[in-house]
């Protein structure tokens, strides 16, 4: 941060937060080895850690446990999705693709569900349009760093795409991005800006089938 690191700043808030009955929720958000970042946490008086890349569902079962009032109303959520379950034909899953998909296995089914059961379904309609307006931006950023073979670029901006991929479940497109960072990473990626074609194939692909999951939901709400 531009004044204090994450550690430092949650020692300060502790200090000030000494003389008072007030704590607040402090969770380190970080990409290092869970082991290490957990020790600093919990020494820098923290209530937990984040582990990059992270889900939504996990982000929010996090913010419950830390926040009384977002955990009541997630009951209250959870108690209206069984109602609407129950009140579904024998055998009808809210969940579930209008049909299988024919992309093979596109998305992680225990990222979706917890996504699908965050809400009214609101909050997942502002993450899907964020990911459409945001992956074709992300898409063109790594075609063109793979044009001229810029390693860092290439590696930066496949980590920026698969993050936001992980984040709603998109298994196929996650497992991809991953094995061109990485091999970024090490200097040797040798994919041609072509690769991207297929990407932004399976990218549309998921879309379509995240789209035929929440109108799935939608019905059955």
């Amino acid at each position: 941060m531009p004044v204090l690191e994450g550690f430092a700043a949650a020692r300060t808030i502790r200090q000030r937060e000494a003389a008072t009955d007030r704590r607040t929720p402090i969770v380190a958000l970080t990409a290092h080895v869970l082991g290490e970042a957990a020790e600093a946490a919990e020494a820098a008086g923290m209530n937990g850690t984040l582990l990059k890349p992270f889900t939504l569902r996990q982000l929010a079962d996090l913010l419950q446990a830390h926040v009384p009032s977002l955990r009541d109303a997630a009951r209250e959520a959870a108690v209206g999705s069984e109602e609407a379950r129950a009140a579904l034909p024998t055998g009808a899953s809210p969940g579930a693709a209008p049909e299988a998909s024919p992309d093979g296995d596109l998305l992680d089914a225990e990222v979706l569900d917890g996504l699908l059961g965050l809400g009214d379904g609101a909050f997942l309609d502002r993450v899907l349009d964020l990911y459409r307006a945001q992956g074709p931006v992300a898409l063109a950023t790594l075609r063109s760093a793979l044009a001229v073979s810029d390693q860092p670029a290439i590696a930066r901006a496949a980590h920026s795409l698969k993050s936001m991929s992980a984040n709603i479940g998109a298994r196929a497109l996650v497992a991809r991005l991953r094995a061109i960072e990485d091999a970024a990473r090490n200097a040797a990626c040798a994919e041609p800006q072509e690769a991207c074609d297929g990407l932004e194939t399976l990218f549309a692909a998921t879309i379509r089938d995240l789209e035929g999951r929440t109108r799935a939901q939608a019905v059955a709400a």
